[in-house]
């Protein structure tokens, strides 16, 4: 059982995902799994530079604070565990090791299952590899918009001193999508 604190909001265990920050068709979702011990805050808002977030596809695991990981060192493990007894909730548990620093993304480089005695264990691990580099003309980053909400996706990364802006009207892709629009991004 974990210690409650005054919020009756669960204390995280050591390298416990706090909360995700999904992005969806409904906008941004947040859910806060577990309360920071101390002062140590808990972000509820999307962004990969914050130094309390893993991206993977389109949720963020955060977490009270992130060293940038060191090569070949996992950035999460993510734990399934399903029981024999149907009546038993299957416990889902995801850690969070480091964050992976810019121009690398999350990859799952490894699983395993392991039989228990009451049911089964999943286990996967996930690392930072090596974005590609962006070929001459392809776009780096796409960037959907919607009156309610924007989801970034990074493609690849840009070459040398090249970068792939966020913010910008020029070397821009805008096509309409419902009340929307889709921004594809060049390098510069």
């Amino acid at each position: 059982m974990l210690p409650m604190q005054d919020s009756g909001r669960a204390v995280c265990r050591p390298a416990a995902v706090c909360a995700v920050v999904q992005a969806n068709a409904w906008g941004v979702s947040r859910q806060q799994l577990c309360r920071c011990p101390g002062r140590q805050r808990c972000p509820l808002h999307w962004d990969n530079e914050d130094g309390h977030s893993v991206t993977h596809g389109s949720s963020q695991y955060k977490a009270p604070a992130l060293a940038p990981c060191a090569e070949g060192q996992p950035a999460m493990t993510d734990e399934l565990v399903t029981y024999l007894d149907p009546g038993t909730p299957m416990e889902h548990h995801e850690q969070l090791h480091c964050r992976c620093s810019a121009g690398r993304r999350l990859l799952q480089t490894d699983s395993q299952w392991q039989e228990l005695p009451d049911g089964e264990l999943i286990r996967a691990e996930h690392s930072c590899v090596q974005m590609p580099v962006c070929r001459p003309g392809q776009h780096c980053k796409f960037i959907t918009r919607t009156p309610q909400s924007s989801l970034v996706q990074v493609n690849c990364a840009c070459a040398g001193r090249l970068s792939c802006p966020s913010a910008t009207d020029s070397q821009v892709l805008r096509v309409p999508i419902g009340s929307g629009f889709l921004v594809s991004v060049l390098c510069r």
